[in-house]
């Protein structure tokens, strides 16, 4: 997968820390740290529960609305040093972190300071996810070893499921040259990777499969009949599962036991043929609004089932109003001549789409052809991003 930077500056101090872990309790010596005020984030209350961008896959500028949540550990030692008693020692510990205004970044919401380097014997090692609120949808772990794991997850309903985020590690950073009145920006000692912006440049990566609907009738715009559509259904998809980071090695995903079998409607029609988007040639392909972000997995299920699409619509006489509604299914399994859907991957050639892998982007078009539905699927290795705004944790 691309790899890209988003920077984040950290100005730090002490915060709310778990009990399992030891918290560093700064000491300002010499008057050596520069604390930063910060006013209250400016968001709304609904981020403390919701995800700040939800349905959308986060662009390559983060997005101001969301939250993300950062872990830190210090040592008077580099990370390859550490032992497992250092690497327990928490300085921030899950600490959410939202964007203000004033000075267009974002802050923890508990002020944290850079402590000084004696020497340059003292270092600071970082690790991030997003949004900060996963942990509600899942049993959120972290270890300094083997990173993030995300046990249990479960997306959320279609239009409030969100872009989960993970981060590498970003190690043995040391407090900068930073006087904001004398000129000095800030930027890290070690390991600038040539970010825009000064800042600490930490690495996101996508851990689930986004899938995105368009659809297309194809009738003229002042044909006899109007075609509107009624419902969009990803049927047969497992929930729930249970993510590994697996630093060293490679990322994993495994369902969980209690995994059920989720049809998730995409576009939720009335019913009613006027309420139902219309669809024709002048239109084009529509891109329906709610996006999926699910948990990857084959589309063959042990449970014998197949991952499916199911479309409903309606052909509305124009000149009389008669209308009658046909639901049509595609099985992603055996519906392409009783195989597979195939798509390219990039520049590669046309291959067989067996499951839904992390980290892609699978865009289905659907063309109502009155009275078939033809699918054209697509796939496309999913960017990161690469936020450039100063961000001061």
């Amino acid at each position: 997968m691309t790899r890209r930077t988003f920077i984040i500056s950290l100005i730090l101090g002490c915060g709310v820390f778990a009990a399992s872990c030891t918290v560093d309790k700064p000491v300002v010596q010499g008057g050596g740290t520069l604390p930063i005020l910060f006013q209250a984030p400016a968001v709304s209350s609904a981020t403390k529960t919701s995800a700040g961008y939800p349905n959308h896959e986060m662009p390559t500028s983060y997005n101001t609305a969301e939250r993300f949540s950062v872990f830190a550990t210090d040592a008077t030692v580099p990370f390859a040093s550490l032992d497992a008693a250092g690497k327990s020692r928490y300085y921030m510990n899950d600490e959410p972190c939202a964007y203000v205004a004033q000075y267009d970044a974002w802050a923890p919401e508990t002020p944290f300071y850079w402590l000084p380097s004696v020497a340059g014997t003292f270092y600071l090692n970082f690790q991030a996810y997003s949004p900060a609120v996963a942990g509600e949808d899942c049993t959120l772990v972290h270890d300094w070893d083997s990173g993030f794991q995300f046990n249990g997850f479960v997306p959320r309903t279609p239009g409030e499921q969100y872009d989960l985020l993970y981060s590498d590690r970003h190690l043995d950073k040391q407090r900068p040259d930073y006087n904001p009145n004398g000129g000095a920006p800030y930027d890290e000692d070690s390991g600038d990777l040539g970010g825009a912006r000064n800042g600490i440049d930490i690495h996101f990566h996508h851990a689930l499969t986004s899938i995105v609907f368009q659809v297309m009738a194809k009738v003229p715009e002042d044909a006899i009949q109007q075609i509107h559509l009624q419902k969009l259904t990803l049927k047969n998809v497992w929930n729930k599962g249970s993510f590994s980071q697996n630093l060293g090695g490679t990322e994993s995903w495994t369902l969980d036991p209690d995994a059920v079998e989720t049809d998730y409607v995409v576009y939720p029609g009335s019913g009613a043929a006027s309420e139902g988007e219309l669809l024709h040639e002048g239109k084009g392909f529509v891109t329906v609004e709610n996006a999926l972000m699910i948990v990857p997995q084959s589309l063959l299920h042990t449970s014998g089932n197949h991952v499916t699409l199911e479309i409903t619509y309606t052909r509305t006489i124009v000149a009389t109003g008669k209308r009658v509604t046909a639901t049509e299914t595609a099985d992603l399994v055996n519906g392409n001549n009783g195989s597979y859907y195939e798509a390219a991957i990039g520049s590669g050639p046309a291959q067989p789409i067996t499951s839904f892998d992390q980290g892609h982007r699978y865009t289905f078009r659907l063309t109502l052809n009155l009275y078939k539905v033809l699918v054209d699927p697509s796939v496309g290795a999913w960017n990161d991003f690469t936020p450039e705004q100063d961000n001061e944790l």
